[in-house]
């Protein structure tokens, strides 16, 4: 089977900790991820930092499967401003788009976290 995975949750948070235990178990029982696509606070996790030390955790399991990650360009210049392309040495960055294309080529598409209506 076939996973896309978006990560919406802080990189301090238990859901963040469960996206990466899942893409873990995807991995472990033979199934792929075509993404990982990161947005919203879950950009975060991309930013290697002692604030936020599950990133290392997620560059590992990126570069040791080869996976595609993404971060919502959006997302880091709300959540990251000073963070350039070169800064994330694991990852792409690209728009909203990039998902739904990998979405619709994919078996499952799971996200953690949600978004907070703000209105």
């Amino acid at each position: 089977m076939n996973f896309v995975i978006a990560i919406n949750a802080a990189p301090e948070s238990a859901t963040a900790q469960q996206a990466l235990l899942f893409a873990e178990a995807v991995l472990k029982n033979k199934h792929t991820v075509s993404q990982l696509f990161f947005f919203g606070e879950g950009v975060r996790n991309l930013v290697l930092s002692a604030e936020a030390p599950l990133a290392k955790h997620w560059q590992q399991l990126i570069l040791q499967h080869c996976l595609d990650a993404v971060a919502c360009i959006n997302a880091l210049q709300t959540y990251r401003p000073q963070t350039t392309d070169q800064s994330l040495e694991f990852a792409s960055v690209a728009g909203m788009a990039q998902l739904v294309a990998a979405s619709a080529s994919a078996d499952r598409t799971v996200t953690f976290g949600v978004r907070e209506n703000t209105l």
